[in-house]
């Protein structure tokens, strides 16, 4: 860890992450309230959880455009700017309310997302650089730590704002504030992230970059591409509905424990930040060695185990400690990949490749939360549970699917 806080292009992409995340985390929540305030909520909300889901989808396209930026520190700090503009003129317009204007704030929100996806995108190149391969994954824990952490404070920042002042231009232009804040880090700390490729991404059809894309994924993970994407999109898929299926099972069953239904709630998710952060940032020896196969085995095991105790056990400590120990998981697994990813691939290709992935994933989650909770809801519970632990264990099947051998991968 000594090493990493010594890092100087460490510590101005985390400080600049650090100023982002509270941001965006800070404005996510105002927004659905902004929504809720008008005089139709229900439809306005769904077009808000709607169009936080655009970016994601659209993450191999923004990545691609990525690995066509040269100057990846210059243009890094230029998206910084532009967010904190378009947080700005959001500040301006968004005490008119009406349906058009709504519409214009969450586009907004949603280009400002965009250019989040864009800035991952450059800050991956500049790790291959900068960050010896040793502590690439660390570095990649880290930044996901932050994340994890400084969400549930912006958004309880966010809701407080609300509650003071009632002013959502007010909340607008601090989130502009907490991206010029990034823009100035990333400007003090230039000299210590500025890379430079050389040549453009060479111009390929879709058809050999697709297949490009799969080689460096199955040559980062270890995996059969059809394995990787199988478990990838099912674990992320069931994992997506898991928070509103405890938060249901628990209202459901109030006898679990002595402690009141707010309280409960509130260990599971103590429990999975706690997780998650060590996760994220454990080192050693015996973690290093884990191949991402097992990692992926064992947290989605540890996810059937969950679901299984859903139906079977319905005990809350296995519960929480099933959450804790899935979030540790998810702490090393994705860093783990991304890090191979980093490694393994050319720098003109990283963005495309990891927003291919990410595109994947999102296009999982909604599908995985929207379904499994209208299961429980229209169906029964045990229904969702038990489609989930079928998801779960074709995604365990998928696992064992023959890794590709050597001349697979250059074929």
């Amino acid at each position: 860890m000594k090493n990493l806080i010594t890092n100087k292009a460490n510590l101005t992409i985390t400080g600049a992450n650090l100023a982002e995340t509270l941001g965006i985390s800070i404005f996510n929540i105002i927004l659905l309230t902004y929504a809720k305030s008008f005089q139709h909520p229900t439809a306005l909300v769904s077009i808000v959880s709607l169009g936080s889901i655009v970016p994601g989808m659209l993450a191999v396209i923004i990545g691609r455009f990525a690995d066509y930026s040269l100057n990846k520190s210059r243009f890094l700090i230029g998206a910084k700017f532009v967010q904190a503009a378009l947080y700005v003129l959001l500040g301006l317009i968004i005490t008119r309310r009406t349906f058009i204007l709504f519409l214009v704030v969450v586009l907004i929100n949603i280009v400002s997302d965009c250019l989040g996806i864009y800035s991952s995108s450059l800050r991956l190149p500049i790790l291959k650089e900068k960050i010896p391969d040793e502590r690439r994954q660390q570095v990649l824990g880290l930044n996901q730590s932050v994340t994890t952490l400084l969400q549930p404070v912006g958004q309880s920042l966010g809701i407080t704002i609300i509650a003071a002042t009632h002013d959502y231009a007010l909340a607008g232009y601090i989130n502009a504030l907490t991206f010029l804040v990034a823009a100035g880090i990333l400007m003090i700390g230039h000299r210590t992230i500025d890379v430079r490729i050389s040549a453009h991404p060479q111009k390929r059809r879709a058809s050999d970059l697709r297949h490009q894309v799969i080689t460096i994924l199955q040559h980062s993970s270890g995996m059969n591409i059809i394995s990787l994407l199988t478990s990838v999109i099912i674990v992320n898929g069931v994992a997506a509905s898991i928070d509103a299926l405890i938060n249901l099972f628990i209202l459901n069953h109030p006898h679990l424990t002595a402690l009141p239904f707010s309280i409960e709630i509130l260990l599971v998710n103590i429990g999975f930040i706690a997780g998650s952060v060590i996760g994220s940032l454990a080192k050693s020896q015996f973690l290093d060695h884990l191949s991402y196969r097992t990692i992926m085995v064992t947290t989605t095991a540890t996810v059937l185990v969950l679901f299984i105790n859903f139906i079977v056990g319905q005990n809350y400590w296995l519960l929480l400690a099933g959450m804790c120990f899935s979030a540790f998981c998810l702490g090393q697994l994705n860093p783990k990949l991304t890090a191979q990813i980093i490694a393994t691939t050319d720098q003109t290709m990283i963005g495309t490749v990891t927003g291919a992935l990410s595109s994947l994933v999102t296009i999982a989650v909604p599908l995985g939360s929207i379904g499994l909770v209208l299961l429980y809801n229209v169906v029964a519970p045990n229904a969702a549970y038990l489609t989930g632990i079928c998801f779960l264990l074709i995604g365990i099947g998928a696992l064992f699917v023959k890794q590709p051998q050597a001349d697979d991968l250059a074929s």
